[in-house]
C-alpha cells in the first residue's frame, strides 16, 4: 500500500530516545491546544474535528520547535523543496 501511494516508511532512529521524547512533547502540546479550544467552545473533554484543526493550525503558526528565533513549522513547510 505504501508503494502504491508513493509513501516512504520512516522508522524512529534506533537507540535515540531523544527522538521519541520530542514526538511525545509535540503531541502533548498539541493536545493542550486542542483542550483549550474545546474549553473555549464550552465542551471540555469532547473534542470536535474543528477543535483538532484549530489546535493544529495554531501549533503550526505559533510553535517554535527549533528555538524562539527560528521559523515556525508553517514557515518551514512553505520553504520546503517540493517533490516531483
Amino acid at each position: 500500500m505504501l508503494l502504491k501511494h508513493r509513501v516512504e516508511h520512516l522508522l524512529s532512529p534506533a537507540y535515540y530516545p531523544k527522538y521519541n521524547g520530542g514526538i511525545e512533547a509535540g503531541i502533548g502540546s498539541l493536545k493542550t491546544r486542542i483542550h483549550h479550544e474545546a474549553v473555549r467552545h464550552e465542551h471540555p473533554g469532547e473534542w470536535t474535528c474543528d477543535d483538532v484543526e484549530a489546535g493544529r493550525l495554531q501549533a503550526n503558526e505559533l510553535a517554535r520547535p527549533w528555538g524562539y528565533k527560528a521559523e515556525c513549522p508553517l514557515e518551514a513547510w512553505m520553504q520546503r523543496t517540493k517533490l516531483g
